[in-house]
Order: C-alpha cells, then sequence, then structure tokens
C-alpha cells in the first residue's frame, strides 16, 4: 500500500511539474484565489466533521464510505490538492527574489505533496476495501 501511494505521488509531483516548467499552465490571481477558496471550503469541512465526530460521535458520510460517493469525493479532493500544488509552484516563479516569501512556498508546496499523499492513501484503502 506505502508504495503505490509513494508512487503515485511521485508521478502526479513530476507531471504537475513538467507541466509547469514548460509554462501550460499559467495561474492568475483570479485562479490562485478560487483554488484558496475550494482549499479553505475543504479545511471547514474536515474541521465541522472533526467537530461532529468529537462531539456528537457522527461522521459525514461521504467523507468516510467506501461506496461510490466516497471515492468521487476523494478524487475531487486530490483534484484540489493538485491545483494548490500548481498555484503553489506558480507563486514561486513570481516570488523569485523574496527569501521569506520563498520559504513560505517552498511550506506550501510541501505539505501540498504531504496532503495529497495522504489523500491518494485514503483513496486506494476505499478502494481496495
Amino acid at each position: 500500500m506505502w508504495e503505490e501511494t509513494i508512487v503515485l505521488t511521485a508521478v502526479i509531483t513530476g507531471v504537475v511539474l513538467k507541466l509547469n516548467s514548460v509554462s501550460c499552465v499559467i495561474v492568475t490571481k483570479k485562479l490562485r484565489n478560487r483554488i484558496h477558496q475550494l482549499t479553505d471550503g475543504v479545511l471547514f469541512l474536515y474541521l465541522t466533521d472533526i467537530f461532529l465526530l468529537i462531539t456528537f460521535h457522527i461522521p459525514i458520510p461521504f467523507l468516510h464510505d467506501n461506496c461510490n460517493s466516497g471515492i468521487v469525493f476523494s478524487l475531487l479532493i486530490i483534484t484540489i490538492v493538485i491545483m494548490e500544488l500548481i498555484s503553489g509552484l506558480g507563486q514561486w516563479k513570481l516570488d523569485e527574489k523574496d527569501v521569506n516569501q520563498q520559504m513560505i512556498n517552498f511550506l506550501t508546496i510541501g505539505t501540498c505533496i504531504f496532503w495529497l499523499m495522504t489523500e491518494i492513501m485514503g483513496l486506494l484503502l476505499k478502494v481496495k476495501s
């Protein structure tokens, strides 16, 4: 399971890096804002799920289910993470001279890769069960 997760994460990250290096995807400020809004929505959904689980022991169904809706939701989250990674790499190019902003971009990209890996692991667990 770990091997598949690491290979899929590496392949997806490699494709995103290649697309970024040939300037195939241009991230505008409006697109970056939309991507951040989607990411904030996912964060809100996960925090709501944690609150409901801790307080009332009620999970959000499609977030944890192994049915088709759970798999589609995981794919949607993975797509949002990939868009966030593309946005972070686009910002990296824009902020080449600012060292502090480069460090923030580095942490953003690292967080996206870790998040991508955990979402792929969750997807593989849903598909295999």
